[in-house]
């Protein structure tokens, strides 16, 4: 599974980020900045998805990764 968190600021995500140390800080190693700061990617499991969703709440939102092929490569 992999999410995208969005931030609407760099420190609405380091609150988040906070959160993260403070509660469940074996995930913050499958955290990664997105190239378009102050978004982050979350490369976990299902559960780990589930937390991180209900925690982005009031930070700012989280979305699947979505990816999709073309039909000339599927």
């Amino acid at each position: 599974m992999s999410l995208i968190l969005k931030f609407p600021d760099a420190s609405r995500r380091a609150e988040f980020l906070d959160v993260v140390k403070t509660q469940r800080p074996e995930l913050l190693q499958f955290l990664e900045p997105s190239a378009i700061l102050p978004h982050l990617m979350a490369r976990t499991d299902p559960a780990a998805d589930a937390w991180l969703r209900a925690r982005a709440d009031g930070y700012g939102k989280a979305f699947a990764d979505v990816q999709f092929r073309t039909l000339a490569t599927s």
